[in-house]
C-alpha cells in the first residue's frame, strides 16, 4: 500500500452511509485494502426534543484513541435540527439568520487505515437524538 504521502494517485469517494440508530454516534469504517484522508463531511443532527446540551463532534477513531478531533463550537438545544458541513481549508461560520447551519473546519489532516474509522456524534448525547442525511467525502489509495 502507499504511503498517501508517497504518491498523488488517489480516488476522490463520496459515501452516503446509512442514517445512525437514534441515541447513538455514526461510525463509519474505512474501506478494506485502503488508506483514507477526510476531506468533508455533511449531516443533519437532531436533537431530542426533551435534552438541552449537546456539542457535536468529528474525530477519526485509530481504534484505540480519537484523532482529529473537531469539536463544533455551538450548543444544539432541546428540539434542534442543523445541517452540519465540515471539511479542510473552510472558515467556521455559524448562519445566524436562520441557526439551522454551521461550517466547521475540520480540524486538521488526518489518514486512517483499515481498522480504524471515522466518528460522527454528540457529546452528552440522547436516545432521541439522529444523525441522518451523511455526505462523507474522503480521499482514498488502494492497495495494488
Amino acid at each position: 500500500m502507499h504511503n498517501p504521502l508517497d504518491t498523488a494517485v488517489f480516488d476522490i469517494i463520496t459515501l452516503n452511509p446509512t442514517d445512525g440508530s437514534a441515541g447513538a454516534n455514526k461510525t463509519i469504517a474505512v474501506p478494506a485494502n485502503s488508506r483514507i484522508q477526510p476531506v468533508s463531511v455533511q449531516f443533519l443532527f437532531t436533537a431530542d426534543a426533551n435534552v438541552a446540551n449537546r456539542r457535536i463532534f468529528i474525530e477519526g477513531f485509530d481504534g484505540f484513541d480519537p484523532v482529529g478531533r473537531t469539536i463544533v463550537n455551538k450548543n444544539v438545544t432541546a428540539g434542534q435540527a442543523i445541517q452540519f458541513y465540515c471539511s479542510l481549508g473552510i472558515t467556521s461560520v455559524d448562519d445566524v439568520t436562520s441557526n439551522a447551519t454551521i461550517y466547521q473546519q475540520l480540524a486538521e489532516e488526518i489518514y486512517l487505515r483499515v481498522g480504524d474509522s471515522f466518528v460522527i456524534g454528540a457529546i452528552n448525547i440522547q436516545v432521541g437524538d439522529v444523525i441522518s442525511d451523511i455526505a462523507f467525502r474522503y480521499k482514498q489509495w488502494v492497495e495494488e
